[in-house]
């Protein structure tokens, strides 16, 4: 019975070792571009709860960067299958906005 279980634990071990070196790429346009999305989304949220509490003035400005971010991540969606597409533009004003919402967070 011992033996079954190091054979079956060495068979797993083998097969994610396998898996892990078949040349599966994990750093893909597409994957990319949904890390982004769900970190806008997941930002949003956290946006919402203290919108309340940010000064007007401020909530202008980050209105404003997320329409702009939205508006940029529904580009890199329609482009994320094309290779010749260049969504670096987008993805900087991500990260833009990203870089407001945090200081505002804080």
């Amino acid at each position: 019975m011992r033996k079954l279980n190091y054979l079956v634990i060495l068979f797993l071990c083998g097969s994610l070792i396998s898996c892990a070196t078949l040349g599966i790429d994990l750093n893909t346009p597409q994957k990319k571009y949904l890390a982004a999305r769900v970190e806008f989304n997941d930002m949003m949220e956290q946006y919402i709860k203290v919108a309340a509490t940010i000064p007007m003035e401020k909530r202008v400005n980050i209105r404003t960067a997320l329409k702009a971010t939205d508006t940029a991540l529904d580009t890199w969606e329609k482009h994320v299958m094309d290779k010749n597409y260049d969504f670096t533009k987008d993805r900087q004003v991500w990260l833009d906005c990203k870089n407001l919402l945090l200081e505002v967070l804080k």
